[in-house]
């Protein structure tokens, strides 16, 4: 199943501390569009992202896909709807750092439910310079080299969304345009909405964006 349909936020109130961080009455974001979340650190940015990808239920409102409440679903459906869906990019990486650079991407094959691709595995390894490190362990990898890993995992199901967050963080300005030219144009080939995190103006020049949300005042 893939989905088609626009993400919508609808009155979504989220909290930490006894601080409000943010109250949105409405923001949708349509299949295939691209949307950016900016704001400075401690906006609520990547509380949002949690949100949006099934991983921190809001205080109030609703986030759907579709017909589809991701918060009405059990926990386990989340889960699954998550890994058949999105593709996330998170500043942590979340890699398995025992695993090489192919076993991570194995992995990540596997958990959404799809065959395995050696073919998409080395085009994704070739597209990021990556190629010469596949059989060397997460572990080993510098701190670019394990971003670049992280949103070849991101990509590689080919999700119907694509969830980023800071993904230029650790990048000089090449990596970075490497980067950014990577999650577009596998934007594009999945026909995936891609929304981004960023108080990085690399990034904002970098897209011709159809939703702009920006929180705290913005960057």
């Amino acid at each position: 199943m893939t989905v088609t349909t626009p993400l919508r936020l609808r009155d979504v109130h989220a909290a930490y501390d006894g601080r409000v961080l943010f109250t949105l009455p409405e923001w949708q974001v349509s299949a295939g569009e691209t949307a950016l979340i900016l704001g400075p650190s401690g906006s609520g940015k990547s509380t949002l992202l949690a949100i949006l990808t099934g991983l921190r239920r809001p205080d109030e409102g609703t986030v759907t896909y579709g017909d589809t409440d991701l918060y009405a679903l059990s926990e386990t459906a989340r889960d699954q709807f998550r890994g058949q869906q999105m593709g996330l990019l998170f500043q942590s990486f979340h890699l398995v750092k025992a695993f090489t650079v192919r076993q991570n991407l194995l992995l990540a094959l596997s958990l959404s439910g799809r065959p395995v691709d050696h073919e998409r595995i080395n085009q994704l390894l070739s597209a990021l310079n990556l190629q010469g490190k596949a059989d060397q362990r997460a572990e080993r990898l510098s701190v670019g080299e394990a971003q670049r890993l992280a949103v070849a995992r991101a990509v590689i199901g080919k999700p119907a969304w694509i969830f980023c967050d800071e993904p230029t963080s650790a990048l000089d300005d090449r990596n970075a345009e490497a980067m950014l030219s990577l999650l577009k144009s596998q934007a594009v080939e999945c026909g995936a909405g891609l929304v981004i995190v960023t108080h990085d103006r690399r990034v904002r020049d970098a897209f011709t964006h159809d939703s702009i949300l920006e929180l705290g005042g913005g960057v």
